[in-house]
């Protein structure tokens, strides 16, 4: 699992990262912690044919808007 906490870890995934990275068998989604709506909506369209590969939420700020998008 990717995890992506740029406030602990103080490094941010990049959007432009992440699909190449879902091509890899070892890893089967992402948490998104960044509390960044246009960075999960980017993810959500970069990662839209790639069903195996999960879109996770971790910040309260914009959980609610991101499982109307379809985050989990």
């Amino acid at each position: 699992m990717l995890y992506d906490i740029p406030s602990t870890t103080h490094v941010h995934l990049e959007v432009e990262t992440v699909p190449k990275l879902s091509q890899a068998p070892n890893f089967i989604g992402i948490k998104d912690s960044s509390g960044d709506p246009d960075n999960l909506r980017e993810l959500r369209r970069r990662l839209g044919g790639n069903h195996g590969f999960r879109l996770f939420v971790g910040a309260e700020s914009v959980m609610r808007q991101s499982l109307l998008e379809g985050a989990l």
